[in-house]
């Protein structure tokens, strides 16, 4: 049963290694988190609940390799 305190955040991930690795990393994680959150305001608009999403954190995206990690 759905609540007012359930929450749809994504996490994607990504692990490169090399010069350009981390750079890959996050454009491949910047369109998995694209397309997890389009599905979820396609759902919230279907039931007209997009309001709720307003301002909240749906996605969080982690790409890291052997020396960084970038969280967005």
């Amino acid at each position: 049963m759905a609540t007012a305190w359930m929450y749809f955040p994504y996490l994607t991930m990504e692990v490169k290694c090399g010069n350009e690795g981390l750079n890959i990393a996050d454009r491949q994680n910047a369109h998995s988190s694209g397309v997890a959150v389009r599905q979820v305001v396609d759902l919230y608009r279907k039931v007209s609940r997009q309001h709720e999403l307003n301002q909240e954190v749906v996605s969080f995206s982690v790409s890291h390799d052997q020396e960084a990690v970038r969280i967005y």
